[in-house]
């Protein structure tokens, strides 16, 4: 009986981000010498890929989305922004695109990596801080 519970609890969790915004929030950290941009979503995802891999102006960021029936056309996209000034390329932050991905335009070049978060909710981008912000 406690499989049921679990299982209904699952479901009415992933009905409630149907149709909603899975973008949660983006938070901005500074870190010595890089700012970290934190993607945290509302359900559970899995980290696909990303391209380009290093350097762009654009990111696009692959996420399978964890849960019960739920696809990213379920979804209401969502629209970020990242502050104009800091420490970090100002950024706009889409999802879902077309294809399922996060976009991500900077408003310049920069370099990057990208690893999932350790609560499998979170995307974490670490760019070099910008010597002016």
């Amino acid at each position: 009986m406690a499989w049921l519970f679990r299982a209904v609890v699952l479901m009415a969790m992933t009905l409630a981000t149907a149709h909603g915004q899975a973008l949660d929030a983006v938070d901005v950290k500074q870190r010595e010498a890089d700012v970290e941009i934190i993607l945290r979503f509302s359900t559970q995802i899995q980290y696909v890929r990303h391209n380009p891999l290093e350097q762009g102006q654009s990111l696009r960021i692959y996420v399978r989305l964890v849960g019960v029936g739920l696809k990213p056309g379920d979804l209401a996209p969502s629209t970020r922004r990242t502050p104009p000034h800091g420490p970090a390329p100002a950024a706009v932050i889409r999802f879902p695109e077309h294809d399922g991905a996060v976009s991500i335009a900077f408003d310049q070049s920069t370099r990057f990596s990208v690893r999932p978060g350790s609560d499998g909710r979170s995307i974490s981008i670490l760019i070099p801080a910008r010597p002016d912000g």
